[in-house]
């Protein structure tokens, strides 16, 4: 009778042990700028609209969770923000925003 109980706590304490050992899955973070003009920037490198999502695509490594950080100017068209979301979310991508860049 005591040997499964026994048993019970070990697989408990074991879980619980295990359970502090959590890491999240590896990102990799992106950057895409948009100006006031609404000329879009992806690491860095100019990238037309219809080619926004194709690019996010290809920057995903394989197993890793990609996040794409908006940096938009104040002065970018609202639209082309919310596309820019749409794009990166279609492409599977985490989106975060940061501040334009000066």
């Amino acid at each position: 009778m005591r040997t499964p109980a026994l048993l019970r706590a070990c697989a408990l304490a074991l879980a619980l042990s295990l359970a502090g050992c959590y890491q999240p899955p590896a990102s990799e973070h992106t950057r895409l700028e948009i100006s006031p003009a609404g000329e879009l920037a992806f690491q860095g490198k100019p990238v037309d609209r219809a080619a926004l999502r194709a690019t996010i695509e290809a920057a995903a490594v394989n197993g890793r969770v990609l996040v794409v950080e908006i940096h938009a100017s104040p002065q970018a068209p609202m639209a082309l923000v919310e596309e820019a979301v749409s794009q990166a979310k279609a492409a599977h991508a985490v989106v975060s925003f940061g501040s334009a860049s000066p």
